[in-house]
């Protein structure tokens, strides 16, 4: 049997900091890391056991409730 060579790592490292403390480092492309450094804002959308995710690509989220991008926001 022939080994599998090892797969190239991705070009960015970006390391994880919490209370002064490096908690984790991952291996990411430039377009994640991008948006990592961004400052973004990070919510947990795990589903209920037995539901879907609601929440899909260039929905909006505004005072904290998803919109989703069918829906008009209210001014």
């Amino acid at each position: 049997m022939t080994p599998t060579p090892p797969q190239e790592m991705p070009p960015i490292k970006l390391a994880f900091i919490l209370d002064e403390k490096v908690v984790d480092i991952i291996h990411t492309d430039e377009r994640f890391a991008a948006i990592w450094l961004s400052n973004p804002v990070v919510v947990d959308v795990t589903p209920e056991e037995g539901q879907e995710i609601q929440v899909h690509l260039n929905d909006g989220y505004v005072d904290g409730q998803f919109v989703h991008s069918t829906e008009e926001s209210a001014p």
